[in-house]
């Protein structure tokens, strides 16, 4: 008898991993009390650090400005890059942003 693919993936990459609680998570998030979200293109064009690659100036100018800006800035901030939507019923653009826990969005 055949085992169903499904299950095989669960075992290789899902919560049937021999890892999976392995370790405590206690500790292991980065603490902050910002979260900038940069809404930009697809994940499959993005290079291995998109925020600092010459090829994406928009992630980079605006990693750039909140290191710039670090010592002005009075909370810790975090800057998270997802994908920007384009297509027929999304709410984000490329370019937009999302400032948590301020639940304030700034479209492009």
């Amino acid at each position: 008898m055949s085992t169903l693919p499904e299950n095989d993936e669960n075992v290789k990459y899902g919560f049937q991993r021999a890892d999976m609680q392995s370790e405590k998570l206690a500790g292991t998030a980065i603490a902050y009390d910002r979260h900038v979200i940069l809404c930009y293109k697809k994940h499959d064009a993005w290079p291995s650090r998109v925020e600092s690659s010459e090829a994406h100036p928009l992630p980079k100018a605006l990693a750039g400005a909140l290191r710039a800006r670090k010592n002005d800035i009075p909370v810790k901030t975090l800057l998270t890059i997802c994908e920007g939507g384009e297509g027929e019923g999304s709410e984000l653009c490329d370019g937009d942003v999302l400032l948590f826990p301020e639940m304030i969005k700034y479209r492009r």
